[in-house]
C-alpha cells in the first residue's frame, strides 16, 4: 500500500483512464493557478468525478460537492492560451489513486488525502476470446490486426482503459469501469455492455 499524501484535485463530470488524453479548457482562477504551479514544478494533479455538486465554483453559501472514491493522477502534457484568461491544456492519466478524504482550501480548489493503487498485473489479449473489443478498439483508433506495431504493445488493460476512456457510456459506467483493479474483469464488463447494444 501506497503512503497517504496530499493531491490536489480536479472534480469533473467526466473520468480519466490511465494512458489517455483529456483535453481541458480552464478559466476559473483556482485551476489557472493550479496548472502554472503543475507546469512549473513537473508535477500532476488528480481527476476525479462528482457524484453531485457543480464542477464550477456557485456563489451560493453552503456549495458542496461530493466525489467518488477512486480517481487518476494526470500530467500536464501541453498547454496554450487560447484567449486571454484561458488555458487549453492536455493531460494524460498516469495512475489511479483512492480517496481518503477531501477538503476545499481558501482559493476554492480542492485538496485530496489519497493513497495510489498497486499497479495492474499486465494481461495480454487473446484474439479469439476478446475479439469483439479488438474490433471495436481497431475501429476507434484507425488501426487494424496487421498493424504489428499496434498490436505487439496491446493488452486487456491497454484495450479496456481505452474502450471505456472512448466509448460514450454514461458517467457511472465509466466510473463502474475505472474502480475494476482486474483488467480482466473490466474487459468482460465492457464486452457485455457492447454484446448487449
Amino acid at each position: 500500500m501506497s503512503p497517504s499524501l496530499e493531491l490536489p484535485l480536479f472534480p469533473l463530470q467526466t473520468v480519466l483512464f490511465p494512458d489517455n488524453y483529456l483535453p481541458l479548457r480552464i478559466f476559473e482562477p483556482r485551476y489557472l493557478a493550479l496548472i502554472k504551479r503543475c507546469v512549473k514544478d513537473e508535477t500532476g494533479f488528480g481527476i476525479i468525478a462528482l457524484k453531485s455538486g457543480n464542477e464550477v465554483i456557485q456563489e451560493a453559501e453552503g456549495d458542496t460537492i461530493e466525489l467518488h472514491s477512486i480517481g487518476t493522477l494526470a500530467n500536464v502534457t501541453k498547454y496554450e492560451e487560447v484567449s486571454p484568461g484561458i488555458l487549453g491544456i492536455w493531460t494524460k492519466g498516469i495512475s489511479k489513486f483512492r480517496l481518503e478524504t477531501h477538503w476545499k482550501e481558501e482559493d476554492g480548489l480542492e485538496i485530496g488525502q489519497v493513497r495510489f493503487l498497486s499497479s495492474e498485473p499486465i494481461v495480454p489479449i487473446d484474439p479469439d476470446q476478446d475479439r469483439l473489443a479488438l474490433d471495436t478498439f481497431f475501429q476507434l483508433t484507425g488501426t487494424t490486426a496487421e498493424d504489428a506495431e499496434v498490436v505487439a504493445d496491446l493488452s486487456q488493460n491497454v484495450v479496456s482503459n481505452r474502450l471505456a476512456h472512448y466509448m460514450p457510456f454514461p458517467l457511472d459506467v465509466k466510473q463502474q469501469i475505472l474502480e475494476f483493479e482486474d483488467p480482466s474483469q473490466r474487459l468482460n464488463l465492457i464486452m457485455n455492455i457492447l454484446s448487449s447494444s
